[in-house]
């Protein structure tokens, strides 16, 4: 009898972890090539779709030096907390925020950033640094001497996001990859990083 009581608890602690689950929401994760107009769509201007070998993220959406270089993710419904996904963000790029076409600095009350993540080994290694925030913008802190073959996934800290124009200011170049967002995600704050 203890056996199957004891079955019984474990039964109820697996459909109670697994409603907990489908509450929360799972992320979906759109990559940058990919199309799906019945969650959002993107528009490129100024760049080109480039691989450098990193799985899974290839091919990037490559936007060089300043001047009208942009991505755009236009959201069918309003989003809370969606992030995007930059690669190789050297100390020379920088890369400016609008959301809802207005413009959106960041810092550390308004958005987020995962820990950097290699996706190529190369020769010389770029270190622990990623990206930050600097006067509003996104910058990246690895020097631009160094082969950068990583990526970060930015969260902005808002809810009804319809829109998120991500504008390349400068640099050498870097590359978009997709944008995640979670699904029945409204009303949550976005998780400290």
């Amino acid at each position: 009898m203890k056996i199957k009581s004891i079955y019984q608890n474990i039964t109820v602690i697996i459909i109670f972890l697994f409603a907990i689950g489908i509450a929360k929401g799972k992320d979906t994760y759109i990559r940058s090539d990919a199309n799906k107009p019945e969650i959002l769509t993107y528009t490129f201007v100024g760049g080109s779709f480039v691989s450098y070998g990193c799985a899974g993220q290839d091919p990037t959406y490559f936007v060089m030096g300043s001047g009208k270089k942009a991505i755009t993710v236009n959201f069918t419904e309003p989003q809370t907390n969606p992030s995007f996904r930059v690669w190789g963000l050297n100390d020379d790029d920088s890369v400016a925020v609008f959301v809802n076409e207005e413009p959106y600095p960041l810092h550390t009350k308004t958005a987020s950033y995962d820990k950097k993540v290699i996706c190529k080994e190369v020769s010389q290694d770029p270190g622990p640094e990623g990206v930050k925030f600097a006067s509003g913008l996104l910058v990246g802190a690895i020097s631009n001497d160094i082969g950068n073959y990583s990526y970060q996934n930015i969260t902005l800290r808002r809810a009804d996001i319809t829109s998120i124009t991500i504008v390349g200011l400068s640099g050498r170049g870097w590359g978009f990859a997709g944008v995640t967002i979670s699904d029945g995600s409204a009303g949550q704050s976005a998780p400290r990083r």
